[in-house]
């Protein structure tokens, strides 16, 4: 029987803890939004992060992703990215309960909605 390798990284194990933690702690959609915001900055520096409610449609093309995963809050799931550059749409609504993101970027389109992510 061959042997199966397992490369856990045990502090990113212990991170998605957290969120998911902060998550069931709250049904504030705007705090988690920002919390998780905040979080993925420390933990991703010189990043882009994107933090968005899965529930509305959407378009993203990023490129060379460094993290992603999906949580629950407020009974609403939030995608979690951090990455190097890309395109994402928000087809829905805007505002902190529904999204949140940092980075080099320029929006463009209707009401913003529109953002182009550049490399640190």
């Amino acid at each position: 029987m061959a042997g199966v390798n397992v490369n856990l990284n045990v502090d990113v194990v212990a991170f998605i803890k957290e969120i998911r933690e902060a998550a069931k702690t709250t049904t504030d959609r705007q705090a988690f939004v920002r919390d998780t915001l905040n979080r993925m900055k420390l933990k991703y520096p010189g990043s882009n992060i994107m933090v968005f409610n899965l529930g509305q449609d959407y378009t993203q093309r990023f490129k060379n992703i460094k993290f992603y995963d999906s949580f629950d809050c407020g009974g609403c799931k939030f995608g979690v990215w951090a990455f190097e550059d890309g395109t994402f749409i928000n087809k829905g609504e805007g505002g902190w309960e529904n999204w949140g993101f940092s980075g080099i970027f320029r929006r463009s389109g209707d009401y913003g909605r529109e953002v182009k992510f550049h490399k640190n």
